[in-house]
């Protein structure tokens, strides 16, 4: 799924829209522990962002107190997303 503003327009204020739990490569190196990360809508705003933790979290708890993703290649990576879609990531 590509994330455009029109699919962004349609997830509702503070909604969980995708979660994935994977490795990332990081500087030729692949990293060793597996992660989860959680894209979410921002509350009000026409904004989202991606939080990550690790797999034992739950979805919700990693939605509320992850790590928030600002590499544009790893936002890309775990939602691609339009040129449009990507202005509106909370950084």
């Amino acid at each position: 799924m590509l994330l455009t503003t029109e699919i962004l327009n349609d997830i509702k204020p503070g909604e969980v829209f995708r979660t994935v739990t994977t490795k990332i490569q990081r500087m030729h190196k692949p990293m060793e522990a597996e992660l989860t990360f959680v894209c979410k809508k921002g509350h009000g705003h026409n904004d989202w962002a991606i939080y990550c933790d690790f797999p034992d979290k739950d979805v919700s708890s990693i939605a509320k107190n992850g790590n928030k993703v600002i590499s544009p290649d790893i936002i890309q990576s775990i939602c691609p997303c339009d040129e449009e879609a990507m202005k509106l990531y909370r950084h």
